[in-house]
């Protein structure tokens, strides 16, 4: 079956399904839209485009290698998942109080589909303080880094500048909400809530 539809494709149609496997395996996410910063409007994807009219071809594709994969198109989102443990990728604890922040300012200031999220370095430190997530003053280094590799999954998209800049502008991608489950949120949420707790006792 994989193999008469994929005959079914010409040339660059391979080269472009190639291409798009390489993006999910190393990215997790695609997105049905890309932010354009000069104009301050959203384009189509047309990697999304092609990945969702070829939907099943690559599901079939990746599910030989214990992989599937999830759309949503309510969000313009297309997941990567794998079956196995060993291809999962863990974040350190930093790097998933950051993703925890982020998906909360995604979720308090998305009013509407339509509506773009932004939120600026410093906004995401001082949320995480407000919460009682961090206690102590996390470094430029710690940032950037955690940052870079949110980033590198298709969860937010810099504007411009540094990472390590407290008003460096960011994008906060509709996939955030796809990296954790609600129940994980609300496990981190109850975490957060008994540490805080303990530290007033």
């Amino acid at each position: 079956m994989f193999n008469e539809e994929y005959e079914k494709l010409a040339d660059s149609e391979r080269q472009q399904f190639a291409k798009i496997i390489n993006e999910l395996l190393a990215h997790t996410y695609i997105l049905s839209e890309a932010y354009n910063f000069e104009d301050r409007i959203r384009r189509a994807n047309k990697d999304y485009l092609f990945l969702e009219r070829n939907f099943t071809l690559f599901d079939t594709y990746l599910n030989v290698a214990g992989m599937h994969l999830e759309k949503d198109p309510t969000y313009g989102v297309i997941a990567l998942h794998s079956d196995y443990d060993a291809n999962r990728h863990r974040f350190n604890r930093m790097t998933t109080l950051f993703i925890y922040g982020l998906r909360l300012i995604f979720e308090d200031t998305r009013e509407t589909l339509d509506r773009d999220v932004f939120t600026t370095t410093s906004e995401l430190v001082r949320k995480l303080e407000v919460l009682g997530a961090l206690k102590n003053r996390v470094s430029a280094e710690i940032r950037t880094r955690a940052l870079r590799e949110i980033a590198s999954y298709n969860l937010i998209v810099k504007e411009s500048g540094e990472w390590s800049d407290p008003d460096t502008r960011i994008l906060i991608c509709p996939s955030i909400l796809f990296v954790v489950s609600n129940e994980q949120i609300s496990n981190m949420n109850r975490l957060i809530e008994e540490d805080t707790n303990e530290e007033i006792d």
